[in-house]
């Protein structure tokens, strides 16, 4: 989660935040505050989340031709290919885009905070190598 803050988004459980005794929200959301900035930098363990996380980073399932077959082809080398990097995360973080968060922001005081990293893309490749 980050803090509210009155020009971004926010998540929707921020609508249930605390806001007087009268109107004690749901328990978990801290009320909204602002600094002189304008953005609430209260941090508590409320924003602790397990950061645990498998990925399926890289794999490549390729055939490569029998020589057998290439000679009437006239080909020293035939190999088809396809490849996929990010193609799955299993994680319990269930905020933000990614549990790969961006451990500084370019400040080393502030490490293992989320700001909101975009996720790695989830790429695929074809591919035909073919040697005369």
């Amino acid at each position: 989660d980050r803090p509210v803050d009155s020009h971004k988004n926010h998540y929707s459980h921020w609508a249930n935040r605390w806001r007087s005794p009268e109107e004690p929200g749901d328990g978990m959301t801290p009320r909204a505050t602002n600094n002189a900035t304008g953005a609430s930098n209260e941090w508590s363990n409320r924003y602790l989340y397990d950061g645990a996380f498998v990925r399926l980073r890289n794999v490549t399932l390729g055939y490569t031709f029998p020589d057998r077959l290439l000679k009437n082809l006239d080909l020293t080398n035939l190999r088809v290919y396809v490849q996929g990097e990010n193609l799955y995360i299993w994680d319990d973080f269930g905020v933000g885009f990614t549990p790969e968060v961006d451990l500084t922001n370019g400040d080393p005081t502030k490490a293992g905070r989320d700001y909101g990293v975009y996720p790695t893309p989830r790429t695929f490749l074809i591919g035909l190598s073919v040697s005369f």
